[in-house]
């Protein structure tokens, strides 16, 4: 006894009942036969905490001795996440590692379905099912592991049912697919048409409610129409605080909000950023498309005006246009195809065979993933999301340059003045469609050799990676001395920037 008491002495709860444990199997005669007694004694506080938590989806635990934390200051919009964890050096003996894991996911789905999907009915029903009786007269635990598993497996099932029905995850998820990553191709052209003059302003002259205005009416007269009134009633818009020089494009963002505890714990705040980033970036693409169509339009309306073989600047600034379109487009195809549908569907196959909340969320984790390193937005690939940046800096550049040909009044001096369109015909975008794709696939190739089953590119690939890098990289460098060159980015600056760097 008085080894039992040294061995003890600084133990309690469910790492004395480990020591216990341990000592009754170890140990024979009288030592042996104290320690099973108390090991059994000292079980059945343990599994009355567990009982409670598998039931009820509470812990009562006042001297900190169960081996789930509940930390009570977490609100129910963060609970799934962060308000029970699972304490490792606490768990007692009787109970693997993975059961322990079993019970932390059935006590908090428990309570998730009591704090936040509002389900009391089904937890009372099944908690008055199972008494304290059954685990206290389960004295040698030989099915404490078929009841905790049971439990899991059980509250489970209820969360995943009230998620894909009453709270219409997958509807949620296909809504963010088609508004915030841009899948809606008829509301997204709506909306780029009627924001473009407003966003085109300066971001100190956006007003919020003007742009919300526009929104409602561009799901009006889209196909967004046959949605439900959920959905607009959540989609809304979200402006970013605006530097000196930022535009209402720069500072526009779509949101999506969620006001269920339910669903904020599946689209935690997290999660909702990592959305926004993916979404910045298509905006991006599609204000150049949306640029480059308007330059179509001008372009058209002069050209029914001019001899073409007498003004060959207007017809190179149409090809410029047309091989900067093609670009886009092509990226844009490269994104929804291989990054955007593809992961997508990925990510439905996991989401029916999912067993539980925690799996669910760890689907929507990897799909996210896949879309961040394939579309190249991590910070692995910073180098390269930046070469692809500065070149729709040039379609920018194109707009303000061709702003200033196709002025109305301007006479053809100003159209000798821009002659650098010449210039910057010869030396932008001259790159065959087939190789654009190639060329992205290698990067993917190389950055995530999973993704197309193989370690190594085949040579083809890494041909479309050297050109693709080389070419980002020329008009990059160009881009960037223009702007050393000529801060005020007049053409002339732009002209002697070209020349220097060819």
């Amino acid at each position: 006894m008085n080894k039992l008491v040294s061995i003890s002495k600084k133990l309690k709860g469910c790492a004395l009942t480990s020591e216990l444990d341990r000592q009754s199997r170890r140990t024979d005669g009288e030592v042996g036969r104290t320690a099973r007694r108390l090991y059994r004694q000292s079980c059945r506080p343990i599994l009355r905490m567990l009982r409670k938590w598998l039931a009820e989806g509470a812990i009562e635990d006042e001297y900190d001795e169960f081996f789930i934390f509940a930390d009570s200051s977490i609100q129910n919009s963060r609970l799934w996440s962060e308000k029970y964890k699972l304490v490792r050096e606490r768990t007692p003996s009787m109970i693997a590692p993975e059961v322990a894991s079993a019970a932390l996911i059935a006590g908090k789905a428990v309570d998730f379905l009591r704090a936040c999907c509002d389900d009391r009915e089904w937890v009372l029903q099944r908690a008055s099912k199972m008494t304290e009786r059954d685990f206290e007269d389960n004295r040698d635990l030989s099915n404490l592991t078929e009841a905790i598993t049971a439990a899991s497996s059980e509250a489970s099932d209820r969360v995943k049912k009230l998620m894909f029905g009453k709270f219409r995850l997958v509807e949620h998820l296909e809504s963010l697919r088609s508004y915030l990553l841009l899948m809606r191709g008829d509301f997204v052209q709506v909306i780029t048409d009627a924001l473009g003059e407003d966003l085109d302003k300066p971001a100190g002259m956006i007003l919020r409610h003007n742009l919300v205005r526009v929104l409602e009416n561009s799901m009006r007269i889209s196909s967004g129409e046959n949605e439900s009134e959920i959905d607009r009633d959540r989609l809304d818009v979200r402006l970013l605080e605006a530097s000196k020089k930022d535009t209402g494009w720069d500072i526009f963002r779509l949101d999506y909000r969620f006001t269920e505890a339910a669903l904020e714990n599946f689209f935690s705040d997290r999660v909702m950023n990592r959305y926004m980033r993916i979404f910045a970036f298509l905006w991006e693409l599609k204000r150049a498309e949306h640029y480059l169509r308007n330059l179509w339009e001008v372009q058209r309306s002069w050209n029914a005006s001019l001899n073409s073989s007498s003004d060959q600047l207007f017809l190179q600034c149409a090809f410029l246009r047309v091989k900067m379109n093609h670009f886009i487009l092509n990226l844009q195809y490269f994104l929804v195809y291989e990054v955007l549908d593809s992961s997508w569907k990925t990510f439905m196959e996991e989401l029916k065979s999912a067993s539980d909340l925690q799996v669910l969320l760890g689907s929507h984790a990897n799909y996210l993933n896949s879309i961040t390193t394939r579309a190249l937005l991590r910070e692995e690939s910073r180098d390269q999301h930046e070469r692809i940046l500065r070149i729709l800096d040039t379609i920018l550049d194109l707009k303000e340059l061709q702003d200033q040909i196709y002025k109305p009044g301007a006479g053809f001096e100003n159209r000798t003045r821009a002659g650098g369109m010449v210039r910057l015909q010869k030396q932008t975008i001259c790159i065959p469609a087939a190789l654009l794709v190639c060329g992205l696939r290698s990067l993917l190739c190389y950055s995530e050799p999973h993704v197309d089953g193989h370690a190594e590119c085949p040579g083809k690939a890494r041909e479309g990676v050297r050109l693709f890098y080389g070419w980002t990289v020329g008009i990059a460098q160009r881009a960037h001395k223009r702007r050393q060159l000529d801060p005020t980015g007049s053409t002339f600056g732009l002209q002697r920037a070209l020349q220097r760097s060819r």
